[in-house]
């Protein structure tokens, strides 16, 4: 079991930017902002440096309460510039995590 999940960012003024978004499609709001981190409850993101290197090859799935909640993480994301990295190859819940930022269009 376990207690609470924290990864590292490379910039994280966007990943909360990300996070903040989404998450409030599925309920999770108002997160506690500390130094160096932001947390959601059991979720957090951290700036990665030195002696504490970004994260990579992590799987995290948020619980959403329906499909309707998945739908609405899915358009908020993609409304915002978020695209999906590759196609999903599970359940539609796990869209979520496969969004990306990209850089805006000329």
């Amino acid at each position: 079991m376990f207690d609470h999940v924290t990864i590292r960012v490379s910039h994280l003024a966007a990943s909360e930017r990300f996070y903040e978004l989404v998450l409030a499609t599925v309920g999770i709001e108002d997160p506690h902002r500390g130094e160096p981190f932001v947390e959601w409850n059991d979720f957090s993101i951290s700036q990665a440096r030195e002696g504490k290197p970004l994260t990579h090859r992590l799987h995290v799935a948020f619980f959403a309460p329906s499909r309707a909640h998945v739908d609405e993480f899915w358009r908020a994301g993609t409304a915002a510039g978020y695209r999906r990295r590759r196609r999903a190859r599970a359940a539609p819940a796990v869209l979520a995590r496969l969004l990306r930022r990209l850089p805006p269009r000329p």
